[in-house]
């Protein structure tokens, strides 16, 4: 089953779940406008990719897992994780652009004219969803064990999420592994790391197996962040915010590539706007040291020859596998960015 047809399957279990969780709201609350705001939900989820059920959708039954409907419930959950921590990563970066349409708290801005209002409501949105992550959880029955990778999960989204706004209110710039610690924390840990260790310990794969596929999987992690790095500076068809992380001031893996890159002046310029709306002006300065650093190049570079190494690591370990196929599919999509 490749990535599309995983997404058929699996996107009418996810939405059936989350129409049945609207439907006990309206039954606590029967008000029309407090189920439009929730509504929203569906078309937000719609457009997810499913990348990361996905992948671990490929090692359980790579390791005869049977129980599909149980990992439905399991694979929902990481896309509630997933859900939550964007909606709330959305609000942090100022995103008004998610998947083609507004993101959560953009909606909900166009709603009510009182950013108190609108604000307040996309935060307990998202209290909302994390609370169906961890009712699912519970209904799935797993052990002690697997309840707490998954509650270490949602805790490490949360406090280095808190990192990353604390790396963008500093002026001196992080070195590249304090920032690859906080990218690995906030988001591969939910992404690639914790579902993984799940994997092992549903499918019954002894832990060594961890060991040896880890390092792949960390390589994999680090080109989808390079990518998600270098797609915030390029045109995209409006799929996501533009320049939000200069905005934000965030600290990313890219800016410190513009610090080997650019010419000092250039590079004092950049520095300067971190912070500011984005102007016109501004953004044809961005297009210009786009252009004259060759930093798309640069980068894209930098991504084929991680994805190289993480294809022939990965062929080496399991290339008799009928699912190498599914694997590399993968990886071909990381590499079209």
């Amino acid at each position: 089953m490749n990535l599309k047809e995983f997404k058929t399957h699996f996107d009418p279990f996810l939405e059936a779940f989350l129409q049945e969780k609207i439907d006990e709201v309206s039954v606590l609350y029967p008000d029309q406008e407090t189920k439009n705001l929730i509504l929203y939900l569906l078309p937000y989820i719609e457009h997810g990719k499913r990348f990361r059920p996905y992948m671990v959708y490929l090692w359980y039954t790579m390791n005869g897992w049977k129980d599909i409907e149980l990992c439905m419930k399991y694979w929902s959950i990481n896309e509630l994780i997933h859900v939550f921590a964007l909606i709330h990563d959305d609000i942090c970066d100022k995103g008004t652009l998610r998947h083609k349409i507004p993101t959560y708290h953009r909606e909900l801005w166009s709603r009510y004219a009182d950013e108190h209002v609108w604000l307040s409501q996309a935060m307990i949105l998202w209290d909302l969803v994390y609370t169906w992550a961890v009712e699912l959880l519970f209904e799935c029955g797993g052990s002690i064990e697997i309840n707490m990778l998954y509650m270490s999960m949602l805790k490490e989204v949360i406090v280095w999420q808190m990192l990353d706004i604390h790396y963008s209110r500093e002026s001196t710039s992080r070195g590249l592994q304090d920032i690859e610690k906080k990218d690995h924390l906030k988001s591969w840990q939910y992404t690639f790391q914790k579902p993984m260790m799940i994997w092992a310990k549903l499918a019954g794969v002894d832990d060594q197996v961890i060991s040896k596929i880890a390092t792949i999987w960390r390589e994999i992690w680090v080109a989808f962040q390079w990518r998600d790095d270098l797609l915030d500076w390029l045109p995209n068809k409006e799929w996501k915010t533009k320049f939000s992380d200069i905005q934000e001031g965030n600290q990313t893996a890219l800016m410190i590539e513009f610090w080997h890159l650019l010419q000092s002046e250039d590079l004092f310029k950049l520095e300067g706007y971190r912070w500011s709306e984005i102007t016109s002006e501004m953004i044809d300065f961005f297009e210009t040291i786009i252009a004259s650093s060759g930093i798309q190049k640069h980068m894209e570079q930098k991504i084929g020859d991680k994805l190289d190494w993480v294809e022939k690591d990965f062929l080496s370990q399991i290339s008799t596998s009928d699912y190498s196929p599914y694997f590399l599919e993968i990886i071909t999509l990381l590499r079209h960015v």
